[in-house]
């Protein structure tokens, strides 16, 4: 009896403290981020469906979610929203870098540039759902909702290493958005609570954009990656 007993007390003490503080809470600044693999023939990509660890997700660069499509044991209050692409390569720019040649791919039928001006970042619509209910739609979210983290943008020449450059022109520049310290504010904020699913898709309703630039920059698996930016404040308990 007096073993029954101690086993009693010992799980009294653990639900009521257990590792964490009961009832507290810590609040701190986070982002949780997502990158898909942007492939030709998907009118749907799908943010925020893998967890850091994942096959899909095998660092913290794809991915920082600690479970698939929630924040665990964590709250979050999502203030702002931003967009972003990711190439693994720099050499997949459309730039075509030899000792001996200097010079740029088509860009307009080739590079990345033309996916920016004229491409899939001109189109579609993001949205975030919770259960069966829309709270934010963004329409043209590279444009209305761009990286827009405050980086300076920065353009330089290469040219090979025993000659003069051989460019007479800069590198060909395309940008999401003129004001790069601006960011898509959730307004009013969104609070998503502990354990609770939530849904993050890029859509285009119109069917699936085509990569242009595929020859400098492949459509194949792994060239480009787009990604997504939850900026916020993560709540969590006092351990």
């Amino acid at each position: 009896m007096a073993e029954t007993n101690s086993q009693a007390i010992v799980s009294k003490l653990q639900a009521r403290y257990g590792t964490y503080a009961r009832g507290q809470l810590q609040s701190q600044r986070k982002q949780f981020w997502s990158f898909v693999d942007y492939l030709n023939g998907n009118s749907i990509y799908t943010f925020y469906g893998s967890a850091l660890g994942d096959t899909s997700t095998p660092n913290l660069q794809r991915t920082n979610m600690p479970v698939q499509g929630s924040f665990g044991t964590s709250s979050f209050l999502i203030k702002s929203i931003s967009t972003t692409l990711y190439v693994p390569s720099n050499a997949n720019f459309g730039i075509n870098y030899t000792n001996t040649v200097t010079t740029y791919a088509t860009d307009a039928t080739s590079g990345l540039w033309a996916d920016l001006v004229n491409g899939f970042v001109q189109a579609g619509y993001l949205r975030f759902s919770v259960g069966a209910k829309d709270f934010i739609t963004i329409p043209k979210p590279f444009l209305y909702a761009p990286p827009a983290d405050g980086r300076s943008n920065r353009i330089i020449n290469r040219y090979n290493n025993t000659a003069a450059p051989a460019l007479s022109t800069g590198a060909p520049f395309a940008e999401l958005h003129r004001a790069a310290e601006n960011q898509y504010m959730v307004d009013p904020e969104l609070y998503v609570d502990f354990q609770e699913n939530f849904r993050v898709t890029l859509e285009y309703p119109s069917g699936a954009v085509t990569r242009i630039g595929t020859t400098s920059l492949p459509s194949s698996a792994g060239n480009l990656f787009v990604g997504l930016v939850l900026d916020g404040v993560e709540f969590r308990p006092v351990q």
